[in-house]
């Protein structure tokens, strides 16, 4: 999935959203280099950015150590994380293969 992919799944679930961070100032001629995308959107839409990116194998990052990285392995899971955290931000990362348990 490419970032032009992502930003149209955004559109079609009619999910508000900004782009910011390296791929936005893309647009300012900025010799900044980045393979990641970052999008700010509302709290609110948190359930259906869950049910979007992990539909896409996307998951939310809960937790990164030295030796792997937790994630809610499940949308509900994730919910229940960032309801329990109340984090400003998430990470998700894409894989190749859906993992099968929180340790990856």
């Amino acid at each position: 999935m490419t970032h032009r992919d992502l930003l149209k799944a955004f559109f079609e679930k009619d999910i508000p959203f900004v782009v910011i961070g390296g791929v936005a100032m893309r647009i300012y001629n900025s010799p900044r280099v980045t393979y990641d995308i970052d999008i700010a959107a509302r709290i609110l839409d948190s359930d259906a950015i869950v049910d979007l990116l992990y539909g896409r194998d996307y998951f939310i990052i809960e937790e990164v150590t030295d030796k792997d990285v937790r994630i809610p392995i499940s949308p509900q899971a994730a919910l229940e994380w960032v309801e329990k955290t109340r984090t400003g931000a998430l990470s998700f990362m894409k894989f190749r293969n859906p993992p099968k348990d929180e340790t990856v």
